[in-house]
């Protein structure tokens, strides 16, 4: 099962704030930057679809996958005419080629293991045309040691759900990971509801992405501030990395 299962109903409340919109438009030129228009693009982790369906407005031809059949059945409500998949970034197959591959709001940092790594670098490289582009973002792993994780809290609401969302992050520096566990408090038509679900993220550097990437027959174009542009530092959260299958 997938983490996001329990609340895949309430995913995109969560993230009402989010922006998709600027973020499709931001992986729509850092591709274009790289030579790749209206290319075939797979979205990996792509939760309900909304970068999906932007990136597809924009004039890729665009599909979608994500573990969470939850997610996937959002999408596939919203947007019919998009193929979306439910698999695994680590073994899915999809038995056609791709000329960009994007996984987004670090799905690769949900990726804790170097084995796990090893499988979804190279299970994307069987997925990119000759010359095609793996677009990532993830934690960046100066920043996390250099900020460290807080407990946050969250409070949303919509027109009939209230949402209270406790985040507590717990550092395993021996294993670049945080696991963040969240506990979460759900209203709905007066009644209050209880679940927990636990996140494990890595937090990764790039030497060790250049060398797992490597051996999937890629090499990183360009690595920045996600959104931004600038340069990676101790404040940078999160990076996006462009890559290209040799």
């Amino acid at each position: 099962m997938s983490v996001f299962d329990a609340y895949a109903r309430y995913y995109d409340l969560v993230n009402q704030a989010k922006d998709y919109a600027a973020e499709a438009q931001y992986v729509a030129s850092l591709v274009r930057a790289h030579g790749t228009d209206r290319a075939a693009l797979l979205d990996i982790g792509c939760g309900t679809g909304r970068h999906a369906e932007l990136l597809a407005d924009g004039g890729f031809r665009v599909e979608g996958l994500d573990r969470a059949e939850g997610m996937i059945a959002t999408a596939r409500s919203r947007r019919p005419d998009i193929d979306f998949h439910v698999g695994d970034i680590c073994d899915f197959d999809l038995g056609k080629k791709f000329g960009i591959v994007s996984s987004l709001f670090h799905v690769v940092s949900y990726l804790t293991e170097d084995d796990q790594l090893r499988a979804a670098f190279g299970n994307i490289r069987e997925h990119l045309e000759p010359g095609g582009l793996f677009v990532f973002d993830c934690w960046h792993g100066p920043a996390v040691l250099h900020q460290q994780p807080e407990v946050r809290v969250r409070r949303l609401a919509s027109e009939n759900t209230r949402i209270v969302r406790i985040a507590e992050p717990e550092m395993m520096r021996d294993k670049n990971r945080v696991n963040v566990n969240f506990q979460i408090f759900v209203e709905e038509g007066g009644e209050w509801s209880e679940f927990t679900e636990q996140h494990p993220m890595r937090y990764l550097f790039r030497p060790e992405l250049e060398k797992l990437l490597a051996d999937a027959g890629m090499t990183i174009l360009r690595s920045e501030e996600w959104l931004t542009g600038e340069a990676p530092g101790d404040d940078t959260w999160s990076v996006v990395y462009v890559a290209r299958l040799d």
